[in-house]
């Protein structure tokens, strides 16, 4: 009977885990069904006007973060995790308690669509899908965009509670380093060499093993499969018993990383504080 209960416990943790990550969406699923979902496009709005998915909206990584202050600066960078103002973004972007959400970018981006879904998950908006190929599969298949500026109806969404599971901070991280399988998602160069988007020092957080985002995905931008993530992991000393921590310099390639990464069933925490905070505190080491 005792083992049966601890069973069903461990079933239920995974499948709480699980449901966290979302799911990818093909371009014609999307096209057959548009009314049923909230689109948003997350590549900003300069790229929204020349060009975009019908009944989308469109936002950006940094609208949905703490932007006061400089890199390095604690919290620079990272989503507000205060619900009241989670709430007040999410409903100004159009998202409804029962009505599921589409994120879509540049397939060869940083990622920004997995890091507005990453946010979004925060939220425990309970349904969000990334557009599998981003918007570059949707032209590729000849499926229609416009450039009609759409008007939000302002969402019903409220942010009851913050999904802690899928965030570390810094200090949570430095707590646990040694627990954890950390890896950076920086270039190899940004790694073992030279900052190149403003970190304050040079290097890598000790212990962190580089893994490029850009292994992630393929040429096309379409996501590793559960079975080449593994692979990817497993080639690196990562197995499914251990917790994994992204991070890059903001969490924006992390972000993406930690969606292929738990798609596959992996426990993943994004570090969005990422190595700007990180370089930022003089008390902490850095490796190189």
């Amino acid at each position: 009977m005792q083992k049966n209960k601890v069973l069903l416990i461990f079933l239920i943790l995974v499948i709480n885990f699980t449901v966290v990550f979302g799911k990818t969406i093909s371009s014609e699923e999307l096209k057959s069904n548009l009314d049923k979902y909230t689109v948003i496009d997350a590549r900003g709005e300069k790229s929204y006007l020349q060009g975009h998915i019908p009944g989308s909206t469109f936002t950006s990584w940094t609208a949905l973060s703490n932007m006061v202050g400089k890199n390095g600066d604690k919290g620079w960078g990272v989503v507000n995790l205060d619900a009241h103002s989670l709430t007040e973004k999410l409903q100004n972007l159009g998202i409804m308690k029962d009505k599921p959400v589409v994120v879509y970018g540049d397939a060869k981006g940083w990622g920004e669509d997995t890091r507005i879904w990453w946010t979004l998950k925060l939220a425990k908006v309970p349904e969000v899908y990334v557009l599998s190929g981003g918007i570059n599969q949707w032209k590729e298949k000849n499926l229609p965009l416009t450039r009609e500026k759409m008007k939000v109806k302002r969402g019903d969404f409220t942010v009851e509670s913050i999904n802690r599971d899928i965030v570390i901070d810094t200090d949570n991280l430095v707590e646990n380093l040694k627990s954890y399988k950390v890896i950076d998602t920086r270039s190899s160069k940004e790694y073992s060499k030279k900052s190149i988007y403003g970190e304050v020092r040079d290097g890598h957080v000790p212990g962190s093993i580089n893994i490029d985002y850009l292994k992630f995905r393929d040429e096309d931008g379409i996501f590793l499969s559960p079975e080449e993530t593994k692979k990817l992991l497993s080639e690196n000393g990562i197995t499914k018993n251990d917790t994994v921590v992204t991070y890059c310099t903001a969490g924006v390639r992390a972000a993406m990383a930690a969606y292929v990464i738990g798609n596959a069933g992996y426990k993943v925490m994004n570090y969005d504080a990422g190595f700007a905070e990180w370089a930022g505190r003089e008390e902490l080491s850095v490796e190189k």
